[in-house]
């Protein structure tokens, strides 16, 4: 049926799932626009009603396109009927549960803690398999007393797990002025 009958059909379901939704329409009145909230089951009705008149009203083989938006706003109203009738079997639930995720977050935060007396820091930055082998970029959000610093961190590719990467001078203050470094411990989810 087309592209138009396959929008027609988005339009049908929308006919159904939001009818009072207000709709901003541009109403021409010569040369000054008019803009109106028209409900969607009014504007719709209409749009469907036209379309319907136009296709009965077609003597040559243009009226194919004109039936090809009424059956498909049909057909998108009787679809978005049927599909709450399908039963859920949560087959999307088990299939993101079995396949594993090829991203994690892309900012995290990081809870660093302290090493000893030593002015570094260490905390754990979650990747996932895929991107442990690709190498990835994120952002880190480290909290620092009552607020926040965010660090963009470069991931190498084909990173193990345990791998520690170095934040040069991201650690506590020493005395001279000068920082320790943070160590981010990469932590692998859901390896091969």
């Amino acid at each position: 049926i087309g592209a138009s009958g396959a929008i027609a059909g988005v339009m049908g379901a929308y006919f159904i799932l939001y009818p009072r939704a207000k709709i901003l329409t541009l109403i021409p009145i010569i040369i000054i626009p008019w803009f109106v909230e028209i409900p969607a089951f009014i504007f719709l009705g209409f749009w469907f009603v036209m379309q319907f008149f136009y296709a009965a009203g077609s003597t040559t083989g243009s009226g194919i396109a004109w039936w090809a938006h009424v059956g498909g706003f049909l057909s998108g109203m009787i679809l978005i009927k049927l599909s709450s009738k399908i039963p859920d079997f949560d087959a999307d639930i088990k299939i993101k549960k079995a396949a594993p995720r090829k991203k994690t977050p892309k900012l995290q935060v990081v809870n660093a803690k302290a090493v000893d007396h030593s002015p570094d820091l260490v905390g754990t930055l979650e990747i996932s398999s895929i991107e442990a082998l690709a190498g990835t970029k994120k952002i880190v959000n480290i909290p620092w007393g009552f607020y926040q610093r965010s660090y963009k961190v470069s991931v190498p590719p084909g990173v193990r797990q345990n791998t520690k990467l170095r934040l040069a001078g991201m650690g506590k203050i020493i005395s001279d002025s000068s920082r320790g470094d943070m160590y981010l411990k990469i932590e692998i989810k859901n390896e091969f």
